[in-house]
């Protein structure tokens, strides 16, 4: 005995080593008690690892259930107490989003989202004539009298019209602000916007409360046909300026008697030649064929407390493959400069049949509308106003002739559940993973899966699901379950320090 505790009050010496050590004294006395080394004989328990001599000199036993080398055991936590944390991190979050907190931050991964779907090949139903600033200097050199402000003159116009009647457009949207009347030197493009029932003209709706005086149709559109051969070209940029609602229709003003959109003119011409006429749902909803089309009731997705007058829809962007540039919805449509067409660069296969949209891409002109799409430089990708006439128009055809989903988003109730469903798989990560290394990676691997399902709604069918709500509601949830189970462990072991 005085051998072993010799040996075993040693620093960090095992206790089987202090016994073999005892033994190894014994052996003189062999002769006279045979088989003395062989005792004492240790029995141990073997999920129970055996105690140090300082862990023996602690001043409070321990407990027999636990080993001194083992952690406490973890508080243990409630599954209703973590659904209730999860649900009540999801109506805090939902109130804040409601009051428009998230509003940036849920666009910007909306801006994402829409940057990482599959390319798709150009809309060869569309044909875009651009006029280019090259195109307005040699106007400028032919007609030294045109003023500077405006970008396609009579005598050009006159021109193209004639080259395109004689190769049968279905349609011809003249995305141009027209304010003079043609004037007697040129009576045939007179008539022509007179009479034409294929060409629709533009015109810009008045706003008093930011000062825009907006821009009267051409003289030459008689009023009571501005239902069939007018478009407004007013657009609704978000607060950051970037362009993610379609306007379908608004109240016609003293300005622009227009009730549709120049894009909604150009497409409803178009269906009209495959058999297909605007109709009205019980609901007011529209029915183009077999597709709906319904306004979005705000709030909905990201939006909240903003100005939902008129029939609006989101804007589903098409970006092309064919495009050098990586995620720019620049070049959706085949497109040709006002030179190359006035030079005989039209001809009957990229005409016949197809919307023809023409318009100004001149800088200097300043018709140009940010994206959700990003440039090189990282800020938002612009676009010249006639494109993105031409990505509204081919949203329409393409989801009335080709199923191409239109965008849609879940009611806010519905966003609710959703965002509260993730809440819960954050709190019940906490309540089955206590190492933080499981727990962060099985975290990471669930904000991963969020953000793939959202991708793939997207892509699929055209959903707007919250994702960046959702994401937030899982991180609050799981961090206010660690809090508290760290308060737990707290109570507790303040309820174990022993009285003096």
């Amino acid at each position: 005995m005085k051998y072993f505790l010799s040996a075993y009050s040693q620093a960090e010496v095992p206790l089987y080593l202090a016994v073999k050590e005892a033994r190894q004294r014994l052996q003189g006395l062999e002769g006279q008690f045979p088989c003395a080394t062989w005792l004492p004989v240790i029995c141990q328990h073997p999920a129970e690892t055996p105690p140090t001599w300082q862990e023996l000199k602690r001043p409070f036993p321990l407990s027999p259930s636990s080993s001194p080398s083992s952690p406490p055991p973890a508080p243990k936590l409630k599954l209703l107490w973590v659904l209730l944390v999860s649900i009540v991190v999801t109506g805090l979050l939902a109130g804040v989003r409601y009051l428009g907190v998230l509003h940036r931050f849920e666009l910007q991964a909306f801006d994402q989202l829409i940057q990482l779907r599959p390319k798709e090949p150009q809309d060869t139903r569309l044909l875009v004539i651009e006029v280019t600033e090259k195109d307005v200097n040699d106007q400028n050199q032919q007609d030294s009298k045109k003023p500077r402000d405006i970008s396609l003159s009579n005598r050009s116009l006159s021109h193209l019209l004639e080259k395109l009647k004689r190769l049968q457009p279905a349609v011809i949207g003249l995305d141009i602000y027209r304010r003079d009347p043609v004037g007697e030197q040129f009576p045939t493009l007179a008539t022509e916007l007179k009479q034409s029932d294929h060409l629709v003209a533009v015109c810009q709706r008045d706003n008093p409360n930011s000062g825009d005086l907006g821009m009267k149709p051409p003289p030459e559109i008689p009023a009571d046909q501005a239902l069939n051969r007018l478009g407004f070209s007013d657009t609704v940029p978000d607060q950051d300026g970037i362009v993610r609602r379609h306007l379908l229709t608004m109240e016609p003003s003293s300005i622009c008697p227009a009730d549709y959109s120049l894009s909604v003119s150009l497409a409803l011409h178009y269906l009209q030649t495959k058999g297909i006429t605007l109709q009205f749902t019980p609901e007011g909803n529209w029915q183009l064929g077999r597709t709906l089309i319904k306004a979005i009731e705000f709030p909905i997705g990201g939006y909240f407390n903003i100005d939902g007058r008129g029939y609006q829809i989101l804007l589903n962007y098409r970006s092309p493959e064919n495009y050098s540039s990586s995620s720019t919805p620049d070049e959706i449509a085949p497109r040709i400069s006002l030179g190359k067409a006035l030079a005989d660069g039209l001809t009957i296969d990229n005409v016949k049949n197809r919307i023809v949209i023409i318009g100004t891409t001149a800088s200097s002109f300043k018709d140009y509308s940010s994206t959700p799409y990003r440039s090189e430089q990282g800020s938002a990708q612009e676009i010249p106003g006639v494109m993105l006439q031409a990505q509204m128009t081919s949203q329409l055809i393409s989801a009335v002739l080709d199923g191409r989903p239109l965008l849609w988003a879940m009611p806010f109730w519905a966003e609710v559940i959703w965002m509260g469903g993730w809440s819960i798989v954050g709190g019940l990560l906490v309540f089955y993973l206590r190492r933080f290394p499981y727990l962060s990676l099985a975290s990471g691997m669930a904000i991963a899966i969020l953000y793939s399902i959202c991708l793939g709604l997207l892509v699929q069918f055209g959903g707007w699901v919250p994702l960046v709500p959702a994401a937030l509601s899982q991180l609050a949830s799981s961090s206010s379950v660690v809090a508290y189970r760290v308060l737990l462990a707290r109570r507790q072991s303040l309820s174990t320090v022993p009285q003096e």
